[in-house]
């Protein structure tokens, strides 16, 4: 059985904190796909419902694919998260 194909992302907040330096930087590597974590400084699980919208279709229009959500571990522990989200209800990029 062949094994599916790796699909090689970056991570976005690794490459610029602002969204349009994360697509800029995936162009420039020629990647197809992004890895999210923040935005703008503010992880993903955070940002408002007018931003989340606005990321999910600046990726589409992008025509890149999102593989992963990164959400903050060691930064959390012992807290709950402000608000709980079903990111995948708006990831059809």
């Amino acid at each position: 059985m062949p094994a599916d194909p790796v699909t090689l992302a970056g991570i976005g907040d690794e490459a610029a904190p602002d969204l349009r330096g994360q697509l800029a930087a995936l162009d420039a590597a020629s990647l197809s796909a992004i890895e999210l974590r923040t935005v703008d400084g503010v992880p993903l699980s955070e940002v408002d419902d007018a931003t989340f919208a606005l990321v999910a279709r600046s990726i589409s229009q992008a025509d890149k694919d999102v593989v992963c959500v990164d959400s903050r571990i060691g930064g959390r522990a012992g807290r709950s998260p402000r608000r709980s989200r079903t990111i995948s209800r708006s990831w059809t990029c």
